[in-house]
């Protein structure tokens, strides 16, 4: 019975946790029963870090001698590992069309990586349904403002496929202890993922960020990847990224390929192959639904605020067209009884 009441008092709160962290062999990280409430999750990494910081749980760097041909010159050894390891990264051309997710899984093709999985997915800038260039044009400056707030807001997690407790994902910022203005703070992020912590249920992994990058102008390119932390279930590097650029499979055709990447080092906890393709997986077909859905949302608010600007001038103009058919017959109808005010009274207006 008591056991009844913890469970029914804890489980809105923290999920019921079984783990607060990693107590190996007997737990792998941070582990709850049901899925835990994104709150208690950010205050658990929030108060971390008012204990005594965060602390990466990446193996310490390696240097990797690059395969050489036959035709090459030596190369010198390239470091792997450490914070910021995915940013050499290089990912292929997207053949994934609209509305698909290719995902491609590593073990031994990137040297110094015990594991690196890749979801990506492809979304065309072309308007179909509008009419003519100024409607494309408008659909691609969306499409631009949806992806790029979504990044800016690391909204990652809104549109998970499938069971949308499965995978959770939220970042936040803390301030620096040392600084009293508030200007100095550091960003952190924590996803809680089903099947990855202890007994196949919720695993908790924090993550701190480790690097952005961002390009604007014509074409757009954003890239933010964040590294784990202590506590969590597997040791790498998660990196978000989308560019504009032709796709394979769409003939050439020019649009955004949105990039998760998975990247664990030789050294490293690595979560099974089919868990870490689950994620990725989700997470890249969540941005793309998400910046559909905002991009429908703008084009609708700006087509309504048109129609709506439409109709206010029309019936403005139509307004001054009644006020001057008007006036026109009241100064018609005033010309007319001064007609017939002399024609009644022939000495009106002389003096007698």
């Amino acid at each position: 019975l008591v056991v009844t009441f913890l469970s029914v008092h804890n489980a809105p709160k923290n999920g019921i946790v079984i783990s607060s962290g990693s107590f190996p062999p007997f737990s792998g990280g941070h582990t709850t029963v049901l899925q835990p409430p994104i709150d208690y999750l950010e205050r658990a990494c929030v108060n971390s870090w008012e204990k005594g910081g965060w602390e990466s749980s990446l193996p310490e760097p390696m240097e990797v001698q690059s395969k050489k041909s036959s035709k090459s010159k030596k190369k010198s050894p390239k470091v792997i590992g450490g914070v910021g390891m995915t940013g050499s990264l290089e990912l292929g051309a997207s053949n994934a069309e609209e509305g698909e997710v290719t995902v491609e899984t590593s073990r031994s093709k990137e040297e110094g990586f015990a594991l690196v999985t890749t979801a990506q997915t492809f979304i065309t800038l072309d308007n179909n349904g509008g009419e003519g260039q100024e409607d494309e044009e408008e659909a691609r400056d969306c499409m631009y403002e949806s992806i790029t707030a979504i990044f800016q807001e690391r909204k990652f997690s809104e549109f998970i496929p499938g069971n949308s407790g499965s995978l959770k994902f939220r970042s936040f910022l803390v301030a620096s202890e040392e600084d009293e203005e508030g200007e100095d703070y550091t960003e952190g992020a924590v996803m809680a993922v089903k099947l990855l912590g202890d007994f196949g249920r919720y695993g908790v992994q924090p993550l701190c960020i480790s690097y952005e990058d961002e390009e604007g102008g014509e074409s757009i390119s954003h890239c933010v990847a964040f590294h784990t932390l202590t506590g969590g279930h597997f040791d790498g590097e998660l990196r978000f990224s989308v560019e504009e650029k032709k796709s394979n499979a769409k003939g050439g055709d020019l649009g955004l390929v949105v990039s998760v990447t998975l990247a664990i080092p030789k050294g490293g906890r690595a979560p099974p192959s089919r868990l870490a393709e689950l994620m990725v997986s989700s997470l890249a077909q969540s941005i793309a639904t998400s910046s559909q859905m905002r991009m429908k949302q703008t084009l609708s608010r700006r087509s309504q605020s048109k129609g709506f600007r439409a109709r206010a001038s029309g019936r403005a103009s139509k307004k001054r067209h009644m006020r001057f058919v008007q006036e026109k017959l009241q100064e018609e109808m005033a010309a007319e009884r001064k007609r017939k005010w002399k024609r009644n009274n022939p000495d009106a207006g002389h003096y007698r």
